[in-house]
C-alpha cells in the first residue's frame, strides 16, 4: 500500500469514528487514530489486515457457523 492510499484509509477511519461518536472532538479522535496507527507500525499483521477486512460473510452465515 502506498502512502497516499494509507492516508486515505486512515482519514476514512477518522471520519467513521467522528460519525459514530459525534460528541468527540476532531482533535481527540485524530489523536486516538494516530496513536493506534503508531502502535502497529512495524507489526507484520498490518500487511494482512486488508485481506481480512475484504473477506466478509453475511451476518446470517455467522449465526449458522
Amino acid at each position: 500500500m502506498n502512502a497516499e492510499e494509507k492516508a486515505r484509509q486512515i482519514s476514512q477511519v477518522t471520519v467513521r469514528l467522528l460519525n459514530k461518536f459525534p460528541a468527540g472532538s476532531r482533535e481527540a479522535v485524530g489523536t486516538a487514530v494516530a496513536e493506534a496507527v503508531a502502535h502497529f507500525v512495524g507489526c507484520p499483521i498490518r500487511d494482512f489486515v486488508r485481506c481480512f477486512s475484504s473477506v466478509r460473510r453475511p451476518r446470517s452465515s455467522l449465526l449458522e457457523a
